[in-house]
């Protein structure tokens, strides 16, 4: 998976919650997704969830090290 690019916004404060917030959050911008699909929600969504998809991977790997 790699990082959101070009055109993406940062995302920053994601860093800031846990695991299981994060999670939800992908969860419903799934469903956000399935309910609203415009152009503009897919788009923000989709690269939110790539931003999540990146923090999750990156605390597994950062877990899997430490352990």
């Amino acid at each position: 998976m790699h990082a959101p690019l070009f055109g993406s916004t940062p995302h920053d404060w994601l860093h800031e919650m846990s695991t299981p917030d994060l999670m939800r959050l992908a969860h419903g911008l799934s469903r956000l997704q399935i309910s609203q699909p415009s152009a503009f929600i897919v788009f923000k969504a989709k690269s939110m969830q790539d931003a999540i998809q990146c923090i999750l991977m990156e605390r597994a790997a950062q877990e899997s090290t430490a352990a």
